[in-house]
């Protein structure tokens, strides 16, 4: 059977592979450059916490507090979308909640199916003077 004429996807490839090994290989290489964020400046001109800046754009309160005060650096894709936020907050946060489940929806059609399930089911909450009260459903 003759062999087939080898594809530009395997030669370009092999070629990155050989580049990467630090063989002297014609490659043409391009870098995308992602400047690193000023993190507090960005949540403080969003006007939230550490706290609702990492739920609102879906990073850890870790990570937020770790790059404010210099103990690490966001990933490249965490700058990107830190750079747009930076740009456009509220495309953003309008853009998330779009694709966000919705959470407490389920648990709380979850928590009143088991209630209906189980008369005995304790209850909390605030009655009308502010003060918690526990009832049996």
């Amino acid at each position: 059977m003759p062999r087939r004429k080898e594809s530009g996807i395997a030669e370009g490839l092999r070629d990155a592979l050989a580049y990467a090994k630090g063989e002297d290989v014609q490659v043409r290489v391009t870098e995308v450059r992602i400047p690193m964020p000023d993190v507090k400046a960005i949540r403080k001109k969003a006007k939230l916490t550490q706290q609702d800046f990492a739920a609102t754009f879906g990073f850890s309160y870790g990570a937020i507090r770790d790059w404010e005060q210099g103990r690490h650096k966001p990933e490249p894709v965490a700058c990107a979308l830190l750079w747009l936020i930076d740009r456009d907050p509220g495309y953003v946060r309008a853009t998330l909640d779009r694709h966000r489940p919705t959470q407490n929806v389920v648990r709380d059609d979850f928590k009143k199916a088991k209630a209906d399930k189980n008369p005995s089911v304790k209850r909390r909450g605030k009655n009308a003077t502010g003060s918690t009260e526990t009832r049996t459903l």
